[in-house]
């Protein structure tokens, strides 16, 4: 009698155990997959010099994709040219390694580059951007920087917006001024971006508008 009590128990806890399994294998099923969104580093405009000391482009890649990533809409990729995809296609002759080259925004060969990049890291959406214009002025320690964002819809191939903007920042040295801006960017930047991101598209096939 015993031996039985314990059979049913027994039987009991494996049927609770394969509800709840099920129960939370509906779950994830009904959970929406996130669209990837891949980020660009940051490239300077023929106009822009190199600045003094260090690299202004990088001083404005890590605080835009820190504010962009805390948006969890989305799934997030920095691009990166060691990503194994991209080394891949480098070594079968398929990708220039021109298009590894920053800016990463407008076309080459007739195509966009972010997209061109981003089908090949399998992103849904690409953001790139350029530093069209910079000052610093030693006197009074302050920058201006003019900066343009595209954004980009990689399945379809084809831009969906772009974000332009001037923004101003201090400091005691450039690179403390360059800073400052970066994070200015940011601010403004990523909140206009993913508006453009999450827009649906319109009827006659366009995007989000900066």
């Amino acid at each position: 009698m015993n031996l039985c009590l314990a059979c049913k128990s027994g039987g009991m806890r494996q049927a609770l155990l394969g509800l709840a399994l099920a129960a939370l294998s509906v779950s994830a099923a009904a959970q929406p997959v996130k669209k990837s969104v891949a980020y660009f580093p940051f490239g300077l405009g023929e106009a822009v010099m190199q600045t003094p000391g260090f690299k202004l482009e990088e001083s404005l890649t890590a605080p835009f994709a820190t504010a962009l990533q805390k948006d969890d809409r989305f799934s997030h990729q920095t691009f990166k040219r060691t990503h194994a995809s991209v080394r891949r296609a480098l070594m079968e002759g398929s990708l220039k390694s021109a298009l590894l080259l920053e800016p990463f925004t407008g076309r080459y060969d007739n195509a966009f580059r972010a997209v061109t990049l981003g089908k090949i890291i399998r992103a849904d959406f690409a953001v790139a951007g350029v530093v069209d214009a910079w000052s610093f002025d030693p006197a009074t320690k302050t920058a201006k920087m003019t900066v343009s964002i595209e954004t980009y819809d990689v399945s379809e191939a084809k831009p969906l917006g772009a974000v332009v903007l001037s923004v101003e920042g201090a400091g005691e040295t450039e690179a403390d001024a360059a800073k400052s801006v970066a994070q200015a960017l940011a601010e403004q930047a990523v909140p206009q971006v993913l508006k453009i991101l999450t827009t649906p598209p319109k009827k006659d096939g366009g995007g989000g508008t900066s």
